[in-house]
């Protein structure tokens, strides 16, 4: 791998990595597409909508080693009392309050910390 390209790996990390602590320090989530007043959209989809599709490849990889994952790659915060999908699906449930967004803001503050040590791993290795 070139120089350059690792160079831009790193940048593209750490954009991410600071994006997801944003998410992780708000209590609405990401700003983006809003539908009878919650926020629809997942952490991947919207990943995805602001650094393309692979922050979603790359966060899929990383929340599997997230001590509360649901163990369903597509929805992996759990739910106190529902199943990860149908918690995720339910218009009723805001994705970033009470447990559910709590465990929603954990693994977002999860994600940026593992793609910071991929980081700095990377710098290490002064290329």
């Amino acid at each position: 791998m070139t120089t350059h390209r690792r160079k831009m790996e790193r940048i593209w990390c750490e954009e991410v990595a600071e994006t997801l602590r944003e998410w992780a320090d708000s209590d609405t989530g990401p700003e983006c597409v809003f539908l009878w007043g919650r926020n629809i959209w997942g952490i991947c989809h919207h990943l995805q909508h602001r650094f393309g599709p692979d922050s979603s490849t790359v966060v899929t990889a990383l929340m599997h080693h997230w001590p509360l994952y649901s163990g369903n790659p597509d929805f992996p915060a759990p739910h106190p009392r529902a199943d990860a999908g149908v918690a995720f699906h339910y218009n009723g449930i805001d994705k970033w309050q009470e447990t559910y967004g709590e465990n929603r803001r954990d693994l977002c503050e999860f994600l940026a910390a593992m793609l910071d040590e991929w980081v700095a791993y990377s710098r290490k290795r002064k290329a």
